[in-house]
């Protein structure tokens, strides 16, 4: 189960949205605090999910569902989620997907 703070949560249509920091994230995968489900939502996702109850259902389980697009961070911020940033890996600004030890030094690279 997932446990964030209550003030880093919003409801966007459906869905709670977790705006945590990718660090954060990355950190509560690794260390198992975060079990089951993970979700990337962006704002066709919630969209859709306006329109079909499956995947509603599917965001509203126990889940983490986390920010992938700007138009989500923004309205984090126009909220008060100052810290809100987007969950995604960018080609241009990073050149290996699987090197995310920058993330978490504590965490060991097998585990990634």
């Amino acid at each position: 189960m997932w446990n964030t703070d209550a003030s880093s949560r919003l409801r966007v249509g459906p869905a709670e949205i977790d705006f945590v920091t990718l660090h954060d994230a990355a950190s509560a995968i690794a260390s198992r605090q975060l079990r089951g489900a993970v979700h990337l939502c962006n704002a066709y996702t919630l969209a859709l999910a306006d329109e079909r109850p499956d995947l509603a259902a599917t965001l509203t389980g126990d889940a983490a569902n986390l920010p992938d697009g700007t138009p989500l961070v923004w309205w984090a911020k126009r909220k008060g989620i100052d810290r809100a940033e987007r969950g995604y890996w960018d080609p241009e600004n990073e050149d290996d997907p699987a090197d995310h030890r920058d993330l978490d030094p504590v965490v060991p690279p097998e585990q990634l």
